[in-house]
This record gives structure tokens, C-alpha cells and sequence, in this order.
């Protein structure tokens, strides 16, 4: 058997899974410390010396009977409150042989489905890809094999899900012979058909475990003995032989339903066989596929009724939808429905035997698709009926099977074959999977896996990436107890990958395809307590999970492993041979400076009204302007104020000014020299700035590394931390789960704010109150910021009541030198989002300020900041401390104000600095940068006051802004403005020597506008300055 456990160990085992069950919904019930030392004592007062499975933990479906647990087949209002005290008999002679078991796994609701997502327990993730299923009814029982936690585990099959799951899961499952194990004490989907089924790592441990399960159980009225003498002819017969070369029947024309990567997989595992030496006939398989709709759509349905008669009958309102409507088919069928339907299967089975009385079994694609949980929402029953293409007409038939591991298909995910043939033929099924993985180079033999220890109460565990001493996220664990083992490489098997997108950066790693060539990755083996791993586990993100690591000696560990659907437009970065020598390059790339580099054409990547103030500055720098545009704005002034002007090839804001890819197109057949973002879109897309770069073009802005590390706000915190400016009280890293908020709201005390690490533009923020509200908000704002910025991460940081919003505009070159060009105050807002900017912010002690700037510069100065950026703190107005709040790696929509009362231009700042043209720009003193007189900016914005001011679209037809002001704007008389973009129609900014003068300025210039909500520059309390974040009117 491939682990041999402790008491300690399995007990551990039991405890992780416990805390990781909320992300992977494997179990349904898991075994107390108690049950499990009951049954261990009860291993060491054996006194038998035969015991094959001593101390091996295991799993059953939770359609199975053991001792000391309810079964509930997925529905809690069937199981009844007591727990059952008798083991059915293949548990306890599982038990007898020495497995413990840890627990019962979730299921599709009474065994019905092939998905593994019809329960109230939760769809159980695929083990390589959480998007798409893991296969059902045996869902839960799959995935703790493929995970790694039991060496095997019970299922049950009826019409495939004791294989469908290994198959898309890259695990072995025993279809056994019907009626071989007993199923006595399982609560019946089909009790004609049904059959107990195995999960294993390996087929030896498969035929062990077959060994010790199978028997005849006289009170099993389906239980059948194993013949001592079987058929010398006929299907199946030659399996027996060792030298006899199989002859299997394959599917002549196989459905695919448009599953092209498993069907190319298929070919590649046909071609194995052939190198085998098999012998593959194509043939016939409708015969098959007919006795297989039987199943699905004959009487056979009213088993599952008769199974469930009672409760299906009193409780409905408690059952899955599917699952009930599924079941409830029976009622449709009479008596003689149900004898012809059992003729027209025995003249079928009789067919089916002609036909393939001549081969020695079957070899089938174990399912012909891999669907996303998506896919299962938008169509349940037939996506379900797809999967068992292969699989259900095997029990009908009273035939066995085996699913193996068959390799991979192109994108990572796994794929399986099975192999069929008669009754009782599991010995040669064994041996024609032992020919398969004997050839099998890239599969896990996890006998080798070193579990070995000098404390049973650790284990191993290989990092490759952010994880690693010195990184991010080495404190994740040495928080936890882990301790440094070595620095090695595993074998050289393996491909790297940088993930787009991931902040920390984080990289993927994958064995190598069968088509690839490897390589020896750096990784470094760090020894953590078992009892920390549940935890551990949930801090770790998708794509990123635990599975199994080759070491360069041959041994395995248990390691990082990423889901191979995220690797898709990853760059691969296996030259480099580890994460540390990948991110030292990128080190230095980002600290050298650039040669001067000619910048005379340039790209605006951006619409609207920071595309038109940009083109102004290129234009009076002499530069030439590539304005790009959506068919919504073929007329707009950018596009035709520019010098050249692209069409960007999309109808979407996703596919047009959101597709890098596209932009970067137009850039290159422009052959522009730049790329000037603005704001919003991609302006703070550290990956698009990285690609720009690659290509060989300018990226006006901060380094990518800047924008990755600085862009996320919980890193922002760490780094402002390290350089000693003050950070808002909260928690010290992002929050895996409800649990760990609430102890860290416990310790930085309510009112509190939930905050989305990615988020921007007042999105992924919740101010919480209590424990309540936290509860409430938790996971909503998890899911709204992994909706928009692909990035669920969230901490949290004490919410300042009388707070002031104050951000200072900085400038750095990119070598360390850094300026501070005064601050803004953009305290009043409106939905977390600024509605009203002045500068200097009067109504902060002037002292304050001064510390602001200082711990602005600070911070820039510590990451060598490049371009202007813009760093955000809360003033407490009680205590009078302020604290960090916020980087942000871009141009601001407020940044005339700065301009009107510093003189500077920060967009010609912005491309002096990206063509190192610095000379006279930072030779100034901080105090050479003072600031005079005054500037307040309002914004307006095209909304709909019926509507909750919401965006509202129309055409513009007439416009009349103020003498005596700076309008920054892009609209005009005939501008159809459009609900797809920021309702964002104007900035008006008004300039004076002090405050009073720039709001009398500010109120006169709205009247003249006629714009609605021209008199919020005269509320009292706006121009007392008594307003805060949360103040603006709705």
C-alpha cells in the first residue's frame, strides 16, 4: 500500500481536511479524534499478522454504511438523527485488514449524476481545475485520492461514477464484477446494478484493496462468489494469458460532442497501444449506446424511486431539483413498460454478445467531455448524459472495468481511458493497465513519495515561488511553525511559468508533456506541522494547490502544483531554472537606466477627456499623436485632433480599449515609439505595461514591477511599512476566510473597513460595523473584486471616523530621485469616488502636510519610483495622525489642480521621465517646489437624477462653459455620449490666490455652465471645509 500512517498521522489527516473542507466540499462527515483512536486501538489489540492495509486511512461515499456516522446519499433530511452502529460489510472488512477510516465523501444527491455538483454539500472542485467537475456521483471520494489525502477510497457505480471521476481526476477506478463486493448496507440508486467501486494512486494498490474488499455475503441477495473455474472461450478469455497480445474492440466512429481536446488525446493514447502491440478493431458501438439510453431514459429509473419511495413521496421540497425531477420520471412507467423494456434489453444483450464475442475486451475514451461547472448550469441533464457515453452501458451487461490514467491533453487537464471486458476478468484488466503504466513515463508513482520523517507530526513541502526565503509569502509559513530543509531542483521534468496577473507574482509549475523536453526547477523543502496544512491550504489561491513534486533524487514530496487552465497565456520562463533567478533579472532589468531614447511618436491609449488634455501637451512638444478609437467614438475629438487615428477592432469596452493585444497591434503597425495610458482602462495593468516594454516600445509610467508590487493594496501597505511611513491599523496580509477576519476584526476593533487588495474606483470596499456586517460583507466583496480585477484577495484596516482624504502628487526618475509637487484634498465623495479636488489641503495643519510629503518621498524614494504617481493617506482629524493609505501608479483625473498651483505640466513630466530627459527636472530642492495661491476641480458627470444617478447616454446639443476657468473636457455640440464609459464629461477648475476667491470663481463659472448641481460649490458646509469621504450628496 503507498502510505503506511500512524495513529498521530491519520488523526492529523482527519484534522487539515476538517479545515479545508469549506474550499473543497470532499466530505460530508469526517471522523472524530475519538472514533479514530477506537479504531486504532482496536488495530493494535489484533492479533492477526495478516493485515494488508495496516494503518492506511480510507474514505467512503457517503451512500455507505459505517459505524459511528450518519449516511444521508447527500440529502440531510434523509439520514436519520441516530448514527448507524454497524459497518456494511466491505467496510468492516476493510477495517478488519487495518484501514482506518477518516470520513465520507460527498456525492451527487442519491447517487444520481455523473457531475459531482447535485449536492447541498457543495459541487466538489476537479482536482486540476476547479472550473470544471470532478466527475459524479463518487465526487467527494475522486478528489481525496487525486489530492493525495487517502491512498483509496469506496465509491459506487451504476452507470459509470466509479469511473467517470477517476477519469477526470488521473486516478485508477475498479468497476469490480456486480454482486463481487457486497453492497449490503449502501442505500440503492439501482440495486440491480449497482456495484461498490474502487479509487486508487496506483493499480497495485487497486488489486490490493480488491483483494481484501471482494467476497460472497449470503445476505446480499446480488452477492455472487468468484468462480474457481472460469470460460476457456469467449469474451474476454485470453486475457489470462501473459504472452497473448490483447484484441480490443474501439468505437469506429466515437462521439466527441465537440470535445476536440479529449478526442486528440484519444489519438495519442491509440497510438501507445499500437506501440503496445495491441490489437485495436474498429467496430460498431451502436448496439452499445442503444442498451446504454435504456438506462437513462427506460423503467430502470423506478429503482431509484423504489429506493426512496417514502421520503421522495412526503419530502420533495428537500431534494436537489435535478435530482428530483430525474427520480420522478418513474412514476411515468407502467408494469408493461417496464417488461418491454426488459425484453428490448435482453435481445440487445444478446447482439452485443455476438458481436464481440471475439475480443478480449473493450478500449473506450472514459469520457468524451470535461465540462466546466458552467456548462452543467446552462444544460444539467445533458452534459451529465454525455459524460456517461462509455460508461453506462457496462453494468447492463454484467461486464467490468477499469479506468487508468492515459497522459494529458494539450492544455494540462488529465485524460483516461478504460478498459472493459467480462465478468470476473479483473486480473486481466490488471495486467493489461500494468502493460499501459509500464510504458507510462510521466505518471506519479506515489510509493515513491518521501514520507519519511524524524517527526511524525511534520511534512514536507517544496516551494518554487513566492513562498521561498526572502519572498512575500515566506512568512505564510514560517508563521506557521515551518522550518528550512534544503535547496534542491526537482527532476528534470518540469516547465516554469510566470502567472499573469497574480500579486504577489507567483509562478506555475507543471510536468513537461510528453512532446516537451523538461527541465531542473529550484525549489527549497520546508518542514511543516501537520496540524498547520488546513490552514496553510487556504491561503493559497487559484490557480495554486498541493500536490506531488519530483526531486532531482528520485524521491517525491508534497509541492506546489498550479492548475494547467491558468497557464494559458503564461510566459515560460524554464530557462531561467528557478523563481529566484527569474525575479533577480527582472530586478535588474527595472533598475537600469534606460539609454535615452527617442520618443516622437506617440500612443494615447485612452478615450475621452484625458485623451484630448494629453493630446494638447504632445502637440506643444511638438510629438506626434496615434489616437485609437471604438466605433462609439469615431467622431470624437481625440480621434480627430490626432495625427493618426486607428480604429480599434471590437464593439465591447473588453475588446477595444480593455485588449491589450489589440492596442499593442495598432501600436506596432503605427510604428509608434510610446505608449501614454492615463488613466482607468489599462493604466495600471502591470502585465500590458510589461508587454509594451517587450516589444520594445516606451512605457510612459512607473516600471511593471512598480505597478505590480505598489498596485496592490495590501503589498502597498507591506512596503510602506518597511520604508516607516505610518499604515492605517489592520490586519498584516490578505484574509483567506471569514474565520481569520473575525479574530483579526477582534484585534484592530470595529468600525473597520473591508477592502479588496486589487480594487480601485471605490469597488471592493465595505465598511463594517460589527461582527454581523463583516459576516454579511465577507465574501460578497471577494467575489465582486475576483469579478472585476480578477482578484479576490481582501484585508482589513480600521475605519477612521473623522477622517480627511489627503494624497500627495510625487515624481521620481527612476534612480531614486524623488519630489513631492504639493498635496490635494479629495475629501468629499460620493460612492467611495471623488466628486470635488482642491489643492493645497488648507484644512490639514500645515505641519501635517509637511510629514505627508516627506513620508510620500520616502516611500517613492525606497522603490526607486519612475513617472509621477500619487500616494494617498487618511487623516485622523481627532488624533491629528495620518496614516498610509494607498499607491496609485498613474496619472490622476485630479492632477490640474497640482498643475495650477505648481506650474508644472505632469504629462510633459511624464514623457520627459520616459525619455530620461530629467536635466533641470529633479535638480531642484524639495523646498524649490512651493506651491502658490489655490485650485479646486469639480467634475460632471453625465447621470440621471430620476434614475439614482445613474449614467444616462444621449447626444449632446449644446454646450457653454465658463470664461475664466480651465475646462478640461471632450465634449461638444453633437458628442453622443455613451453608458459603455465613465459618465465623466468635464473637469471644471478654478484658480485664485486663496480659497474664498477660487470658490466665489468656481460657484459664478457653474452658474454660467447651467449645469445641474452647480450649487454644491456653495453648500456651507463645503465651503466651511467641514466634509469628509462619505459626505457628497447621492
Amino acid at each position: 500500500m503507498s502510505i503506511n500512517h500512524s495513529r498521530i498521522g491519520v488523526t492529523e489527516t482527519q484534522t487539515s481536511e476538517r479545515t479545508a473542507n469549506p474550499h473543497t466540499h470532499a466530505w460530508i462527515s469526517l471522523a472524530t479524534d475519538d472514533h479514530i483512536k477506537e479504531q486504532w486501538d482496536c488495530l493494535c489489540s489484533s492479533s492477526s499478522a495478516n493485515l494488508p492495509l495496516r494503518g492506511v486511512p480510507f474514505a467512503v461515499k457517503d451512500n455507505i454504511n459505517a459505524r459511528a456516522f450518519r449516511t444521508t446519499a447527500a440529502c440531510p433530511a434523509f439520514a436519520s438523527d441516530a448514527v448507524i452502529v454497524e459497518d456494511a460489510p466491505v467496510v468492516a472488512k476493510l477495517k478488519a485488514a487495518g484501514a482506518i477510516l477518516i470520513g465520507k465523501t460527498n456525492l451527487d444527491q442519491f447517487a444520481t449524476g455523473l457531475v459531482g455538483t447535485r449536492s447541498p454539500y457543495g459541487a466538489v472542485p476537479n482536482s486540476f481545475d476547479p472550473t470544471r467537475v470532478s466527475g459524479g456521483s463518487s465526487s467527494g471520494s475522486a478528489v481525496v485520492v487525486a489530492r493525495g489525502v487517502v491512498p483509496f477510497s469506496l465509491g459506487t457505480d451504476t452507470a459509470g461514477s466509479g469511473r467517470v471521476p477517476a477519469g477526470l481526476n488521473n486516478i485508477f477506478g475498479l468497476k469490480p464484477t456486480r454482486g463481487a463486493i457486497s453492497a449490503r448496507g449502501v442505500v440503492p440508486a439501482c440495486r440491480s446494478l449497482d456495484c461498490v467501486s474502487i479509487f486508487t494512486l496506483t493499480m497495485d494498490d487497486a488489486e490490493t484493496v480488491l483483494s481484501v474488499a471482494e467476497g460472497f455475503d449470503d445476505e446480499d441477495a446480488y452477492s455472487r462468489a468468484r468462480p474457481s473455474v472460469l470460460p476457456s472461450s469467449g469474451f474476454g478469455t485470453s486475457l489470462r494469458l501473459a504472452e497473448t497480445r490483447p484484441t480490443l474492440a474501439i468505437c469506429k466512429e466515437p462521439p466527441w460532442f465537440g470535445g476536440s481536446e479529449q478526442a486528440r488525446a484519444y489519438e495519442t493514447a491509440l497510438s501507445r497501444c499500437a506501440e503496445l502491440g495491441w490489437n485495436l478493431v474498429p467496430t460498431d458501438f451502436d448496439k452499445l449506446f442503444g442498451l446504454a439510453q435504456l438506462l437513462y431514459e427506460g423503467p430502470w429509473v423506478a429503482e431509484r424511486y423504489a429506493a426512496i419511495q417514502t421520503f421522495i413521496e412526503t419530502s420533495a421540497s428537500e431534494m436537489d431539483p435535478t435530482v428530483h425531477s430525474i427520480i420522478s420520471r418513474a412514476k411515468k412507467f407502467s408494469a408493461a413498460d417496464t417488461f418491454s423494456a426488459e425484453y428490448l434489453r435482453q435481445d440487445l444483450t444478446r447482439e452485443i454478445q455476438t458481436v464481440f464475442a471475439a475480443f478480449d475486451g473493450l478500449l473506450v475514451p472514459t469520457t468524451p467531455t470535461f465540462p466546466t461547472h458552467k456548462d452543467i448550469e446552462n444544460d444539467p441533464v445533458n452534459e451529465n448524459s454525455k459524460l456517461g457515453t462509455y460508461t453506462n452501458f457496462v453494468n447492463f451487461l454484467d461486464w467490468t472495468a477499469l479506468a487508468i490514467p492515459a497522459g494529458f491533453r494539450a492544455d494540462g487537464l488529465p485524460f483516461g481511458i478504460t478498459l472493459i471486458s467480462d465478468k470476473w476478468q479483473e486480473p486481466g484488466l490488471l495486467h493489461l493497465a500494468r502493460q499501459w503504466t509500464a510504458s507510462e513515463t510521466s505518471l506519479v508513482d506515489v510509493k515513491q513519495i518521501d514520507h519519511s520523517s524524524t517527526d511524525s507530526r511534520r511534512m514536507k513541502i517544496a516551494v518554487v515561488g513566492a513562498h521561498l526565503k526572502g519572498f512575500p509569502l515566506n512568512g505564510d509559513l514560517i508563521s506557521r511553525g515551518a522550518t528550512f530543509q534544503q535547496l534542491t531542483a526537482t527532476s528534470a521534468a518540469y516547465r516554469l511559468f510566470a502567472l499573469p496577473g497574480t500579486e504577489p507574482k507567483k509562478p506555475g509549475i507543471r510536468r513537461a508533456l510528453v512532446e516537451e523536453s523538461g527541465c531542473e526547477i529550484e525549489v527549497e523543502v520546508w518542514s511543516l506541522p501537520k496540524p498547520e496544512f488546513g490552514e496553510f491550504m487556504a491561503t493559497i489561491p487559484f490557480p495554486l494547490g498541493i500536490g506531488s513534486l519530483e526531486l532531482r533524487d528520485g524521491t517525491w514530496v508534497n509541492g506546489f502544483v498550479c492548475e494547467c487552465s491558468a497557464l494559458q497565456g503564461a510566459t515560460d520562463i524554464t530557462s531561467f531554472g528557478g523563481w529566484r533567478a527569474y525575479m533577480s533579472n527582472i530586478r535588474e532589468l527595472s533598475n537600469q537606466v534606460p539609454k535615452p531614447k527617442s520618443v516622437a511618436r506617440v500612443l494615447i491609449a485612452n478615450r475621452g477627456e484625458i485623451a484630448c488634455r494629453i493630446l494638447r501637451t504632445l502637440h506643444k512638444m511638438n510629438i506626434e499623436t496615434v489616437a485609437i478609437y471604438s466605433d462609439a467614438d469615431a467622431h470624437a475629438p481625440h480621434v480627430r485632433d490626432a495625427d493618426i487615428a486607428l480604429r480599434l477592432d471590437g464593439n465591447t469596452v473588453a475588446d477595444t480599449y480593455l485588449n491589450g493585444e489589440e492596442i499593442l497591434r495598432l501600436a506596432e503597425s503605427a510604428s509608434v515609439d510610446a505608449i501614454i495610458p492615463g488613466y482607468g482602462f489599462l493604466s495600471e495593468n502591470a502585465d500590458f505595461a510589461r508587454a509594451v516594454e517587450e516589444r520594445g516600445m516606451v512605457w510612459v509610467g512607473p516600471t511593471p514591477v512598480q505597478m505590480s508590487e505598489l498596485g496592490l493594496k495590501h503589498r502597498a501597505r507591506a512596503i510602506a511599512a518597511e520604508a516607516g511611513v505610518p499604515t492605517v491599523p489592520g490586519s498584516s496580509g490578505l484574509i483567506g476566510s471569514l474565520e481569520d477576519a473575525v479574530v483579526e476584526a477582534r484585534r484592530i476593533g470595529f468600525p473597520l473597513m473591508l477592502k479588496s487588495t486589487a480594487g480601485g474606483g471605490g469597488i471592493g470596499l465595505r465598511r463594517c460595523t460589527d461582527f454581523k456586517s463583516l459576516e454579511e460583507a465577507f465574501e460578497g466583496v471577494k467575489r465582486l473584486a475576483a469579478a472585476n480585477f480578477a482578484d479576490s484577495g481582501v484585508f482589513l484596516e480600521r475605519f477612521i471616523q473623522n477622517a480627511r482624504h489627503v494624497e500627495v502628487q510625487v515624481l521620481g526618475d527612476g534612480t531614486g530621485r524623488v519630489f513631492a509637487a504639493g498635496e490635494r484634498d479629495c475629501s468629499l465623495q460620493r460612492r467611495h469616488q471623488k466628486v470635488v479636488e482642491e489643492a493645497p489641503a488648507l484644512m490639514v495643519p500645515a505641519d501635517v502636510r509637511d510629514s505627508m510629503r516627506g513620508a510620500a518621498v520616502k516611500l517613492a524614494s525606497a522603490v526607486k519610483y519612475r513617472s509621477v504617481g500619487t500616494v494617498e493617506f487618511i487623516y485622523d482629524s481627532d488624533s491629528q495622525e495620518f496614516y498610509f493609505l494607498e499607491v496609485n501608479t498613474r496619472l490622476q483625473v485630479e492632477h490640474p489642480i497640482t498643475e495650477a498651483v505648481t506650474g508644472l505640466d505632469l504629462v510633459e513630466c511624464m514623457i520627459r521621465i520616459a525619455r530620461q530627459d530629467c536635466e533641470g527636472l529633479f535638480d531642484k530642492s524639495q523646498d524649490d517646489i512651493v506651491p502658490s495661491g489655490v485650485s479646486v476641480e469639480v467634475r460632471v458627470y453625465a447621470e440621471d437624477p430620476v434614475r439614482s444617478f445613474q449614467p444616462c447616454s444621449g447626444r449632446i446639443s449644446a454646450v457653454d462653459f465658463p470664461e475664466g476657468l480651465r475646462v478640461d473636457t471632450w465634449i461638444e455640440v453633437g458628442t453622443d455620449v455613451s453608458t459603455s464609459y465613465d459618465p465623466m464629461l468635464a473637469k471644471l477648475i478654478a484658480s485664485g490666490k486663496d480659497r474664498h476667491e477660487v470658490l466665489s470663481r468656481l460657484s459664478q463659472g457653474l452658474a454660467h455652465t447651467r449645469i445641474d448641481g452647480r450649487l454644491e460649490a456653495e453648500q456651507p458646509n463645503f465651503a466651511n471645509g467641514h466634509v469628509s469621504p462619505d459626505s457628497a450628496p447621492a
